[in-house]
């Protein structure tokens, strides 16, 4: 069997399908969203009211000093922390309001994560990583081990998907991190420094991978990166400081609804005769 991969995939494949028109919606809103910890009995206010909105398809950037709020953003976007104060809504359903065991169903479907350190279990080969979220899923086996070796070919590691993580080198280690985080056919893909632990040959792979994919899916994804080359390269770059999104380079403003009605706006001024 010819191994098929992903590379030049826009050049035959082209764009995503477009969205019915009854789903126009934004597939993310964030609205007011606040974090605080406290420490040594302080408080320390790590997110101070953000808001922006991103749609499907979307490829976005989230750049900014360390310490400035863009891990903890992505987690509280993945569910896996909450908002101390404002929601995420997911496809117009506040998702930080659901349950334990509602949320953790809709994360396993819907997101698919990416972190710098991949995480992979050492005893497994990368066809089972690949296969995990699937089995705990409760995807019937066959299905599983079927789209993770579609997965697995479609980021170029058709002929490893029997080695185990030892056997492969850091850049294949986050192929298959990253064929898993898409096993499960995630609208959403959330990668936090995904290139920081990889030499910047094999990183620039990694940068055309995500392109690649989301070209072929059409997966939504947000890239948490001190990398410059690969905030630069995609469409939308969102600019944190001090726990506030303080650019947005690329995108449309947030459509957030004002606490309080706006003043109309004053009637244009009457030119006079000497202008």
């Amino acid at each position: 069997m010819t191994e098929r991969t992903i590379e030049g995939a826009g050049a035959t494949g082209g764009a995503p399908a477009e969205p019915a028109a009854a789903s126009r919606a934004p597939l993310l809103q964030v609205r007011d969203l606040r974090k605080v910890f406290v420490h040594g009995g302080k408080q320390l206010h790590v997110l101070r009211g953000v808001d922006f909105v991103i749609d499907r398809a979307e490829m976005v950037a989230i750049v900014g000093a360390s310490g400035a709020g863009k891990s903890t953003l992505l987690h509280i976007v993945g569910t896996l922390d909450a908002p101390s104060q404002g929601c995420v809504e997911f496809d117009g359903r506040d998702v930080s309001r659901m349950d334990g065991r509602s949320l953790a169903a809709f994360r396993n479907r819907t997101i698919g994560f990416v972190f710098q350190f991949h995480h992979l279990l050492p005893e497994f080969n990368a066809l089972e990583n690949v296969m995990l979220p699937a089995i705990i899923g409760r995807m019937p086996r066959s299905e599983a081990r079927s789209k993770a070796e579609r997965l697995l070919l479609e980021v170029g590691l058709g002929e490893r998907m029997t080695h185990r993580p030892s056997e492969l080198s850091g850049g294949e280690q986050q192929r298959v991190a990253i064929a898993r985080a898409l096993v499960m056919e995630p609208r959403l893909l959330l990668a936090d420094e995904p290139t920081g632990n990889i030499d910047s040959q094999t990183a620039a792979g990694i940068h055309e991978l995500f392109f690649a994919l989301n070209r072929l899916h059409g997966t939504t994804m947000i890239v948490v990166t001190h990398d410059d080359r690969l905030a630069s390269k995609l469409p939308r770059r969102l600019e944190i400081r001090d726990g506030q999104i303080v650019q947005d380079t690329g995108g449309t403003l947030p459509v957030v609804a004002p606490s309080v009605p706006e003043a109309p706006a004053p009637a244009p001024a009457t030119p006079s005769a000497g202008a």
